[in-house]
């Protein structure tokens, strides 16, 4: 608190003078002495002097102080009988007295306002609305305004002059299907150019126009089996959205297996069993996931033949020829 007292006498006021606070005014009734405070200078003649003081003075009270006053006697006061009470004459001490009310202003309350909805990948400013002394928001930010781009709770702790501190919440809520979320790559084969986007919005497209069969569906197919990097973009009420996948395309892939098959044996080959010979055509799946089709040819093979011959060479002994006809059991898969 500061205090500004002025002499308006030819006399100057010396250093150590004596100022008493009452709590009511010490000439007219009973007032009891709440502080004593001395200046810390001369105060010359018709000048003035600030005195600054920490007090602990009750708010919302009425306090006057009388200058050059010892506070050793008790009120009321007489001004004729018992003044002066420092030595120091003056000639008038009504103008001595000052009638101080002590105030503490009220506070603005503090109010970050409702609730916010935003849309996704969006950044908002938080502020007080009023000013403080000092700011401390949940994110650290230590100015009247705060940026934050993700949905929470967000909070202000603010303290005013008098060192009331307050403190308000508001939440930032995101939309829901406000944003496209798209994996950095997609695979898929070219028999299967299906593209599928997860969400509700009021209206989508892709980029660049044409290479889808509909550029302004979220469910749709390649017109083209190429890799190539797309883009998309939707709406949802206000709220834009947009995201890029590279396409890539895995192509189906085509062989052929030769396979031989004696007469009566059976051939086994992904998990199926053939019998009999000719062409087919299965479709698998490679590494990849995409169709790999197989041209299986199946040759049968004729029946093996041996024949056995025996010659005598002497009376007692036999001796012959034998031939041998080896084959064979395919097995595949």
């Amino acid at each position: 608190m500061k205090i500004t007292l002025c002499n308006l006498d030819s006399v100057t006021l010396p250093k150590g003078n004596p100022i008493a606070i009452y709590d009511n005014d010490p000439f007219q009734k009973k007032a009891n002495l709440v502080l004593q405070l001395f200046t810390d200078r001369d105060v010359l003649p018709f000048s003035c002097y600030d005195l600054e003081i920490e007090t602990s003075l009750l708010p919302n009270a009425n306090y006057y102080l009388l200058a050059n006053d010892s506070g050793e006697k008790e009120p009321p006061l007489n001004i004729n009988t018992q003044f002066p009470t420092t030595g120091i004459e003056e000639c008038d001490y009504l103008n001595n007295l000052f009638e101080l009310n002590i105030k503490i202003p009220e506070s603005p309350k503090l109010n970050l306002g409702p609730d916010i909805t935003v849309c996704a990948n969006s950044v908002v400013n938080l502020s007080a609305n009023h000013v403080f002394s000092s700011y401390t928001w949940s994110d650290g930010g230590r100015e009247i305004t705060t940026t934050v781009g993700d949905p929470g709770i967000y909070w202000l702790k603010v303290e005013d002059g008098c060192g009331f501190e307050q403190t308000d919440t508001l939440v930032v809520i995101q939309l829901p299907n406000s944003t496209i979320n798209l994996a950095d790559t997609l695979i898929t084969c070219e028999n299967n150019l299906s593209v599928t986007v997860e969400g509700v919005f009021n209206s989508f497209y892709w980029y660049p126009p044409g290479v889808m069969n509909c550029d302004t569906c979220q469910q749709t197919t390649l017109k083209n089996a190429q890799s190539q990097m797309l883009c998309s973009g939707a709406k949802n009420g206000d709220c834009i959205s947009t995201d890029s996948v590279f396409l890539k395309v895995n192509k189906n892939s085509r062989s052929t297996q030769l396979a031989d098959l004696c007469q009566g044996d059976t051939l086994y080959f992904a998990g199926e069993k053939f019998i009999q010979g000719g062409h087919q055509s299965l479709t698998l799946q490679n590494l990849q996931g995409c169709d790999s089709i197989v041209d299986l040819i199946i040759s049968i093979l004729p029946k093996p033949n041996a024949n056995f011959e025996v010659t005598a060479s002497c009376q007692t002994l036999a001796s012959g020829k034998i031939s041998w006809f080896l084959y064979r059991t395919n097995n595949f898969g």
